[in-house]
């Protein structure tokens, strides 16, 4: 069974490349086939262009880099034909290769997509739904400043996906014992490089 990560070199913290290292290498002692995206594999989607340019002209806090990069593995896992796509701060402990949900479902208990799993078709609807969105009073009022995400949108729209609690947010309650961890980096601001703290956490 395969899972998915997305990178893109943005220049952000020089390169989490030994991050996407670790990640591969985790999730493949769970027995699962780890396969890292790229902006080539997002850049074979047919509507490309289009989708991209929407994606670039959302307002976000976290630079368009970053931002777009987020948006665009969406594309990317339309292209390869839907399935597992997760963040690569997304450590395993106990979660085993399983086959994916067709409806699109997020795995954190909320609107985080940081581990999703649906078909190819639902792929492409949240890609198109986050190209067509309107900044809502909502996303202007965010502080620091406008915003939009994936994960903001996600928020949004509760009912246009399915959820399950698997992965659990390092620090939040229940984290040691969760199947698996999203160290991310509103958490993680004093443990930098990510990669060289992750091993010894848990």
């Amino acid at each position: 069974m395969k899972i998915h990560c997305f990178y893109r070199n943005i220049g952000r913290e020089a390169s989490n490349l030994p991050l996407v290292y670790l990640w591969k290498e985790r999730w493949e002692k769970q027995g699962w086939e780890a396969v890292i995206l790229g902006e080539d594999d997002a850049r074979k989607h047919p509507q490309f262009t289009t989708l991209a340019t929407a994606y670039d002209q959302l307002p976000t806090v976290n630079g368009k880099g970053y931002e777009v990069s987020c948006y665009l593995r969406w594309l990317a896992m339309e292209v390869v034909g839907g399935g597992w796509m997760c963040d690569y701060d997304v450590i395993p402990y106990d979660f085993k290769p399983r086959p994916p949900t067709e409806r699109l479902t997020l795995w954190n208990g909320g609107a985080c997509p940081c581990l999703v799993s649906g078909s190819a078709a639902e792929y492409r609807r949240l890609a198109e739904r986050f190209a067509g969105w309107t900044p809502t009073a909502k996303d202007m009022a965010f502080k620091p400043g406008p915003h939009c995400s994936d994960q903001n949108i996600c928020d949004q729209i509760p009912g246009e996906y399915d959820v399950q609690s698997a992965v659990v947010q390092y620090l939040d309650p229940g984290w040691e014992k969760a199947a698996a961890v999203h160290y991310a980096g509103c958490v993680m601001a004093d443990k930098k490089p990510k990669f060289a703290h992750i091993p010894r956490l848990r």
